[in-house]
């Protein structure tokens, strides 16, 4: 028998932590998404894109997808996602998320955004997708 049981457990388990934590961990740096895509943080990819892209479809630039600011689109299945404020002097107003066909350029829907102002000089703008 063991003179005193519950020091060995503590000492088998003061062990166990002791060589888990001196014990390297293999980490894959694919595994991992640092600010500017990798490890050297300057967002060059390794991958090549194609040579020469054929645009699909476009949206009419004098249509109401005009924006002073929009982001980057969005695209989830078939569809296309794209946010944008008309209007820095009327955000309120003029913020919109709109979805597109992917193959067609087709515009399904538009919606504006609910912008509500806590007190005068601030406003909650909700722009993503």
């Amino acid at each position: 028998m063991w003179p005193n049981p519950r020091l060995c457990v503590r000492c088998a388990f003061a062990l166990l932590i002791i060589t888990g934590a001196a014990t390297p961990i293999a980490i894959s740096a694919a595994d991992w998404n640092p600010i500017g895509g990798n490890s050297a943080r300057n967002s060059v990819a390794l991958q090549r894109g194609p040579t020469n892209a054929d645009v699909l479809w476009e949206t009419d630039a004098t249509s109401a997808t005009n924006a002073v600011w929009a982001d980057m689109p969005f695209v989830w299945g078939d569809y296309v996602f794209t946010s944008r404020v008309a209007s820095v002097f009327d955000i309120s107003n003029s913020s919109v998320i709109e979805a597109f066909d992917l193959h067609t350029g087709e515009r399904l829907w538009t919606l504006q955004l609910p912008v509500n102002a806590a007190h005068p000089g601030w406003s909650n703008r909700v722009l993503g997708v």
